[in-house]
C-alpha cells in the first residue's frame, strides 16, 4: 500500500496546484513574493499552467477579482471542472486510480527495470571502449583481447535491448495508461469531466509528471513507473473553493487581457521560456513560443506599462530577455529544474523577474 502524501505548505498556505507543470513556480514563491507589488485589488495570470502562484496569492492576498487563462483548452476545462463539478471529478479519478493499480499488479515494471539496467551497463562499456580507442588506436593495429571481449558483450547487450523493447512495445498496447492516452488524444466526444479526469490522471501517471504535445496537439509522454497514483481529495476541494471566489477562467491568449486590465491591476506572466542554448528544449505545446513570440510579449508589456498596469514576468536569464525588457527592472532568482527527461538536467538555473514598478 502506498503512503499518502502529506500536502505541502508554503508560509502556512497550502500548495493547491493539482498537476505538475513545466516551469511550475511552487519552489520559487518565496523569491517571487519579495518582489510583488505592495498592493493590488485585481490579479491576472494569462499563462496559468499549474497555478502554484495563483493559489498562493488567492489564499494570502485575497484579491477582489482574479482572471486566469491559457491557450491549452483541456487545461482550462480542468480548471472549470474543478470549480463546477469537483465531486464528480474525484469519483472519476478514483476509477483511474483503481484501474492503474490493477494494471501494475498485472504487468509490473520488470521490462522497464531490465531496460534501464542494460542501458547503464552498455553506457559503461561504451565509455571504456571510447577511452581505450583514444589511448591505443594509433599505437596498436587492433584492439586487445579484453577490448574485443567488451565489444562482443556490448553487441550482445544491444541485441537483448532490441528484443526486450520489442516485447515491451507489444505489451504497452495492453497497458491502461496507453489505452487511456489514446482515448484522450483521439476521442472527440468526451465530456468535460472525462477530459479533466484524463488530464489529471495522465499527468500523474506519465513519465516524471510532464505535459508535452506533438504537432498534432496529442499528448505524447510515455508511462511513468508509479505503482499507484495519489488522489488528494482535500486539495481538489480546496482548489474548487478558491476557484469559486470571483475568479474568471478563460481559454485565451495572453493579449486578450488587454481590454480587461486597468491602472493598478497586477499581471503575472509566466510564458514558455526563451531557450538557454540554441538547441535547448522549451516546447511543450503544439504552438511553439519562439523568439518572435517573446518579442511580441515584450511589446505587449510596454503597452501595459504606458497604461500604468503593474506586471511581473518570469523568464530565463538570457541576452535576448535582457535586450527585450531593458526598460524595466530586472531581478535575479535561482530556480530548480524539476521536470527534465534527464535527471542530471534538474539542477539550479538562473532566472529573471521583470517588473515595471
Amino acid at each position: 500500500m502506498s503512503k499518502k502524501k502529506k500536502n505541502m505548505k508554503i508560509n502556512g498556505y497550502e500548495t493547491l496546484n493539482f498537476v505538475k507543470w513545466a516551469g511550475g513556480k511552487g519552489h520559487l514563491i518565496n523569491q517571487i513574493e519579495q518582489y510583488l507589488p505592495p498592493k493590488f485589488d485585481r490579479y491576472f495570470e494569462p499563462f496559468i499552467g499549474g497555478g502554484a502562484l495563483f493559489f498562493y496569492i488567492m489564499q494570502k492576498y485575497k484579491p477582489q477579482f482574479a482572471f486566469i487563462s491559457d491557450i491549452n483548452p483541456n487545461l482550462i476545462i480542468t480548471y472549470e471542472v474543478i470549480r463546477d463539478e469537483v465531486e464528480v471529478l474525484i469519483k472519476q479519478l478514483h476509477i483511474h486510480k483503481e484501474n492503474h493499480k490493477k494494471d501494475f499488479e498485472k504487468f509490473g515494471n520488470k521490462k522497464t527495470i531490465k531496460i534501464n539496467e542494460l542501458n547503464k551497463k552498455a553506457k559503461k562499456i561504451k565509455r571504456y571502449l571510447e577511452e581505450y580507442d583514444e589511448k591505443h588506436l594509433n599505437a596498436e593495429p587492433q584492439r586487445s583481447a579484453d577490448a574485443h571481449k567488451a565489444q562482443i558483450e556490448l553487441n550482445q547487450i544491444f541485441d537483448k535491448l532490441k528484443e526486450i523493447k520489442k516485447k515491451k512495445r507489444k505489451e504497452d498496447k495492453q497497458r491502461y495508461y496507453y489505452i487511456q492516452r489514446e482515448i484522450y488524444n483521439k476521442n472527440k466526444t468526451l465530456s468535460k469531466v472525462e477530459i479533466a479526469s484524463y488530464f489529471i490522471y495522465l499527468n500523474k501517471a506519465g513519465f516524471n509528471g510532464m505535459y508535452r504535445e506533438n504537432r498534432q496537439g496529442h499528448l505524447n509522454i510515455p508511462k511513468g513507473d508509479l505503482k499507484e497514483i495519489n488522489i488528494d481529495e482535500k486539495k481538489l476541494r480546496k482548489a474548487s473553493k478558491i476557484l469559486n471566489q470571483n475568479v474568471q477562467i478563460s481559454c485565451a491568449s495572453y493579449n486578450e487581457i488587454d481590454a480587461l486590465t486597468k491602472q493598478n491591476d497586477f499581471i503575472y506572466f509566466d510564458p514558455p521560456y526563451a531557450p538557454l542554448k540554441k538547441n535547448s528544449f522549451t516546447t511543450y505545446h503544439k504552438n511553439p513560443f519562439l523568439e518572435e513570440e517573446q518579442k511580441q510579449l515584450a511589446l505587449f508589456c510596454k503597452k501595459l506599462n504606458i497604461r500604468n498596469v503593474k506586471f511581473m514576468l518570469s523568464n530565463h536569464n538570457t541576452d535576448l530577455i535582457h535586450q527585450l525588457f531593458s526598460p524595466f527592472n530586472i531581478k535575479f532568482v535561482s530556480a530548480k529544474r524539476i521536470i527534465n527527461s534527464d535527471a542530471k538536467g534538474r539542477g539550479d538555473v538562473d532566472e529573471v523577474l521583470v517588473i515595471n514598478y
